[in-house]
């Protein structure tokens, strides 16, 4: 008799811990809405800019980061950056939670490449003003691509391309998972 007892001490203890666990899950945590500038300029290896995205309480639950894109075939040469949305403390392989959860390929509104902003912002393939939903988030990122500098080199191919400034301003927001 204790033993049924304790069986169904136990399995009404995972049974409700597993309800709490699809609560959470069904109502993301809602951040403080974030305005931001990032500006970049002389573009290297080193470059970095990050801005946590926070709860009310005040605990980081995101972080927003630009990654630089490196062509190691020719030193310092940036080609692009990539705007990563990230949980603290994820190890540097993880997904970017921006990113389409279905494998993908090829231009993305969160990539700035320098061959494709070469034209100038307006003309780039997603234009100089972007929106990414996260629907299984919750967010909403705004982005407007104030400028960007890019140096042409002398063949002109995809490798030739080189990033020296970018300047963004971004908002996330939180919106409901029906948008």
């Amino acid at each position: 008799m204790a033993r049924s007892i304790s069986c169904g001490v136990i399995c009404t203890a995972l049974l409700s811990l597993a309800f709490c666990v699809v609560a959470l899950a069904a109502e993301p945590s809602k951040i403080v809405p974030v305005h931001a500038t990032a500006l970049l300029s002389s573009l290297t290896d080193d470059s970095y800019w990050s801005i946590p995205l926070k709860l009310m309480d005040g605990r980081t639950l995101y972080v927003l980061s630009l990654e630089v894109r490196s062509n190691y075939a020719k030193a310092n040469q940036v080609e692009g950056l990539e705007l990563v949305l990230s949980c603290p403390h994820q190890r540097e392989d993880a997904q970017n939670l921006l990113a389409p959860i279905r494998n993908w390929h090829g231009a993305q509104p969160f990539l700035f490449d320098a061959w494709d902003l070469a034209a100038g912002p307006e003309l780039s393939t997603y234009g100089a003003n972007r929106t990414i939903l996260v629907k299984n988030l919750g967010l909403s990122v705004h982005i407007h691509v104030v400028s960007a500098k890019v140096r042409v080199g002398p063949t002109s191919g995809v490798g030739d391309y080189q990033l020296t400034a970018l300047e963004l301003r971004i908002s996330v927001d939180n919106v409901s998972r029906e948008q």
